[in-house]
């Protein structure tokens, strides 16, 4: 019932607890990937939040656990397009 206050940009859910090294591996972007999608096993939610438009955040790994967003505009987040 905590309100968030801030941008999230990328949400990951693992199966375990990860490592130092899968953490490093991760945050050096050196993680395996195939075809433009997470490949680990143990990975079971990966939201990138690129989608701009619409209620559906779209799950990248091949579990397909996509998340909707709010339909009420008052509850719903806002998409905010950010240059890296």
């Amino acid at each position: 019932s905590n309100h968030f206050g801030g941008q999230i940009d990328e949400v990951s859910v693992w199966g375990k607890a990860l490592d130092p090294d899968e953490i490093a591996s991760l945050f050096s972007g050196s993680a395996k990937r195939r075809s433009g999608r997470i490949a680990p096993d143990d990975l079971v939610l990966y939201l990138k939040f690129n989608e701009s438009i619409g209620t559906t955040a779209n799950d990248e790994t091949e579990n397909h656990n996509d998340a909707e967003l709010p339909s009420d505009e008052s509850k719903r987040p806002e998409w905010v397009s950010v240059d890296y």
